[in-house]
Formats: structure tokens, C-alpha cells, sequence
């Protein structure tokens, strides 16, 4: 694609380099913006896996046109006798399924 932007700014061709833009830049920009937004919410996770893995699903939801929110108001970590596999495996699951019913749904999370 940066090719192809090249060779439009090259040859002067201000709507191909336009098109280029809507098409690719544009699309790239507004998931780093959800990305930057997921992650702020989920400051106050303290355990870095469970943090990594509320990002990845939440990401997977977006990027399946699930709308979704998170809120961690309060900080947030597994207590110690809490195995981080057990907690890691049961938030997933939650996650995948609500996730799968999302996508079966006809207002994908509305």
C-alpha cells in the first residue's frame, strides 16, 4: 500500500493518493485510537495476564463490530490464593462466550 501511495504522490495523482487514504490510512488510525482507549480503561488491572488478556478479547469484540466497554473503577488484583490459570481460564470463557452470543445477535451488542 505504501507503494502505491508512492507512486501516486510520484505521478501527481491527488485522487488515487485520496483513495489511498480513505481506504488504508484512515481505517489503520481509528483502531489505534481503539486500542489507546481499551488499554486507559484498563489501568487499574494490576496482573499483567489478566490485563493482556481483557485487551486481547476486548480487541477480538471490536474487531468482530461488537460494541463493548470496559470500566476497571476501582484497582484490581487476584488475591494470592487465587491460581492466575484458574482466574485466566474462567475470564476467557466468560469472554468468548458473550463474545459469540454478540455475534449471533442482530444489534451486536446494543
Amino acid at each position: 500500500m505504501l507503494l502505491s501511495l508512492e507512486g501516486a504522490v510520484s505521478s501527481g495523482n491527488i485522487k488515487e493518493v485520496q483513495d489511498i487514504f480513505q481506504r488504508v490510512v484512515k481505517p489503520t488510525n481509528a483502531n489505534l485510537d481503539d486500542q489507546t482507549a481499551v488499554l486507559s480503561h484498563l489501568e487499574n488491572i494490576e496482573d499483567t495476564e489478566i490485563k493482556s488478556l481483557v485487551y486481547n478479547k476486548v480487541m477480538t469484540a471490536i474487531n468482530n463490530h461488537i460494541d463493548v466497554s470496559v470500566e476497571v473503577v476501582e484497582p484490581f488484583k487476584l488475591l494470592p490464593k487465587v491460581k492466575i490459570s484458574d482466574a485466566v481460564r474462567i475470564i476467557a470463557i466468560l469472554f468468548d462466550n458473550a463474545i459469540n452470543a454478540a455475534k449471533k445477535s442482530a444489534n451486536k451488542g446494543n
